[in-house]
């Protein structure tokens, strides 16, 4: 199969930069894909003062392009309304990046898979329409139907679109209906989506997790139990919560947090602590991991699929996680880890303490993600992902 990848952000040697965990699943499902013999092309977005690039990288071509929009979304400039606003108006022209025609053309792919697409836009959708290639979309953030991919507002999940955000994707919510595919990354995002009334003509629709490969590592002995965070400071991602709910334990322990450098946001933090916090700044995963007894994912927002609980599964670490998007389904019920409500200001702080004055709950709740890690092994979710993209191009193909 000849298999042409879209995701705006796809880490290679000429540009690594990574912004999130979709570019390391696609990337990983796309090498995979690689490795079994199936052609493989992607083509993603960069900033207005690097150079259009081609490479091949572990058998994936990977294209990259200029996107036709005023600003790179990922440089983490702050921008007023107006600006944002005319980003999105833009963005909602469905304006692919010069040369996407192009890779079509000479790549001549039998199907298309996007991911995100913001600042590709829907026009990778457009280009694959007019040549009658069938499209399978996985859904990662909620860049259709948000002007901030989060539905997250004022401190809530949004229970429906609000009219701003309506105004901000109207273009591009509308055009899913040139998908004949999708899946989510979690059912609950799925479900959202389709509630909303996308991907109305989509025939395929599935959901399939992403991809986290079982790790060895040393782990850094300590005689305290660490709690620890991974990811940016973004309001949504709860960390002023996990930092307060740490604050107020009981217990001596420690948290540990890695991905956020700026001197202002740690500070913050730390004062809402009120105890020591261990910042490790931009590390590689297994740094942290190593350094840590429990990974807590405290989302605020209905979070897809978070990587820091495959991730941790992975390391075997249990994982406290909010009841939130697919949270509760990438934690499961198996035992490797444990649910808390975010509304309730002392539910984190509860789950913290009871580990401190039991941590031989942790032996077992360890043995329990290891296990479950086998079900986002990379033979079971590419197997997932090669049984749609087939049922996909055999509906297709039939209806040519």
């Amino acid at each position: 199969m000849r298999i042409l990848f879209a995701n705006i952000v796809y880490p290679t040697p000429m540009n690594p930069q990574i912004v999130g965990g979709a570019e390391v699943s696609v990337k990983a499902l796309a090498e995979t894909f690689a490795s079994m013999g199936h052609a493989v092309a992607v083509i993603r977005g960069h900033e207005a003062d690097l150079p259009d690039t081609f490479e091949i990288v572990n058998g994936v071509e990977v294209h990259s392009f200029n996107i036709r929009n005023f600003y790179w979304p990922f440089d983490r400039t702050p921008r007023g309304k107006l600006k944002k606003f005319l980003w999105h108006f833009v963005d909602n022209l469905g304006l692919a990046p010069e040369g996407v025609d192009r890779v079509f053309d000479e790549f001549r792919p039998d199907v298309v898979h996007t991911n995100n697409i913001i600042g590709l836009s829907w026009g990778v959708w457009r280009k694959a329409h007019q040549r009658n290639i069938p499209i399978m979309h996985v859904l990662r953030d909620y860049y259709l139907s948000c002007g901030r991919s989060s539905r997250f507002k004022h401190n809530a999940i949004c229970q429906t679109t609000c009219r701003e955000c309506k105004i901000a994707t109207y273009k591009r919510s509308a055009m899913t209906k040139l998908v004949q595919g999708v899946s989510g990354n979690s059912l609950a995002t799925l479900h959202i989506h389709l509630q909303e009334g996308l991907f109305s003509n989509a025939r395929v629709r599935t959901n399939i997790a992403n991809i986290a490969v079982p790790r060895e590592i040393e782990k850094i002995p300590s005689e305290t139990l660490r709690f620890g965070f991974i990811g940016r400071a973004s309001v949504e991602k709860g960390l002023e919560f996990l930092a307060t709910s740490y604050g107020a334990t009981r217990y001596d322990c420690h948290l540990v947090i890695a991905g956020e450098a700026r001197e202002g946001v740690r500070s913050e933090l730390q004062a809402l602590s009120g105890k020591p916090i261990k910042f490790l700044g931009f590390v590689p995963p297994e740094s942290f991991y190593s350094q840590v007894d429990v990974v807590v994912v405290p989302s605020l927002w209905a979070e897809p699929l978070p990587r820091a609980v495959l991730e941790a599964y992975s390391y075997g670490l249990p994982v406290l996680g909010s009841d939130r998007g697919g949270i509760p389904e990438a934690i499961g019920n198996a035992g490797g880890g444990w649910l808390f409500d975010p509304s309730k200001i002392d539910s984190l702080t509860a789950l913290m303490d009871m580990l401190c004055a039991d941590p031989l709950l942790l032996d077992h709740a360890s043995t329990k993600a290891k296990e479950r890690a086998a079900d986002f092994s990379k033979e079971k979710i590419v197997a997932q992902h090669f049984a749609a993209l087939k049922e996909l191009v055999g509906h297709e193909g039939s209806s040519r």
